[in-house]
């Protein structure tokens, strides 16, 4: 093999495995799996997956067709990737959210592949690689980087609370509990959520969670409340659907009584939260709404 053809070699195979991370996000990610870094931009988190998800996408399919010109964006991507696992391995997160729920990988994993992959990148030199030579036209490339670059909006997965759910590819449904707060229950999207007859516009006050049986806060936090509430309100459970067929289940004490309310959300959808969420209603309107840590800091 010439030594011209391991630089576009090297560079399509970076290339396929940054488009293969970008197509996995698409069909079966969330912008949970997301780098907290993404999470603070002033952007709708859903329209910031697409986004990444094209990017991705974008520079992956150019460094496959024409490594020439895909060779940089493809490192300056994997180097970015470097940074954002560092300090996923500093923040001691179990996996790095790369291909979406398809497949977990240690942050540690993958900076190690994708270290090798970016000096790779620098060692063979791919910045001699000459125009067109055994690349993909312009004419092909052009159109089907411009499709590629779409999908994140034409196969859009976000629903909503009032989704009826269905077939197909699992849709995420992001439960933004901090916009709940001071808005009349029935306008919230937490309020398609609530079993009948509390769904029907009955409920003036009262107390709803959102809790998970995997998780620890969950589990202290439906302890408290089991001895605090004692019938002075409603008090709704939704059980979010576990999330792996060997979940570990923690909460082991729920509130009981006639003014306790269960339901057990669609598990046809991925729900974007941090439980437990706390969401307390007052003459109609949501007066606390907290989720994770929040809620047991919260006196």
């Amino acid at each position: 093999m010439p030594a011209m053809r391991v630089p576009a070699l090297v560079t399509r195979l970076v290339g396929l495995w940054i488009l293969a991370g970008g197509v996995l996000k698409l069909l079966f990610g969330t912008p949970a799996d997301l780098p907290d870094v993404l999470h603070d931009l002033p952007l709708p988190l859903g329209t910031v997956f697409q986004v990444a998800i094209a990017v991705e996408i974008l520079v992956g399919g150019l460094a496959l067709l024409r490594p020439s010109l895909g060779w940089l964006p493809a490192k300056v991507l994997t180097l970015a990737f470097l940074v954002v696992l560092s300090t996923q391995i500093a923040g001691g997160e179990s996996s790095c959210g790369c291909f979406g729920a398809a497949l977990m990988i240690s942050p540690i994993v993958m900076l190690i592949i994708d270290g090798v992959l970016f000096a790779l990148l620098v060692l063979v030199k791919p910045w001699r690689l000459k125009a067109g030579e055994r690349e993909f036209p312009f004419a092909v490339v052009a159109p089907v980087l411009l499709l590629a670059a779409t999908m994140p909006w034409l196969l859009d997965r976000q629903g909503t609370t009032s989704d009826p759910g269905g077939s197909g590819l699992r849709r995420w449904v992001q439960l933004d509990v901090a916009s709940w707060r001071g808005q009349p229950l029935a306008e919230t999207t937490l309020y398609p959520l609530l079993p009948p007859p509390l769904g029907d516009g009955s409920m003036n006050e009262g107390i709803v969670v959102i809790w998970r049986a995997s998780c620890e806060v969950c589990a202290e936090h439906l302890e408290v409340l089991r001895a605090v509430e004692q019938g002075q309100r409603p008090v709704i459970l939704l059980q979010l659907p576990a999330e792996s067929d060997d979940e570990t289940v923690v909460v082991k004490v729920l509130p009981e009584g006639a003014w306790v309310i269960r339901k057990e959300l669609p598990s046809d959808r991925i729900w974007i939260v941090t439980p437990p969420a706390h969401v307390v209603v007052e003459d109609g309107v949501v007066t606390t709404a907290l989720e994770g840590h929040e809620v047991v800091e919260h006196k």
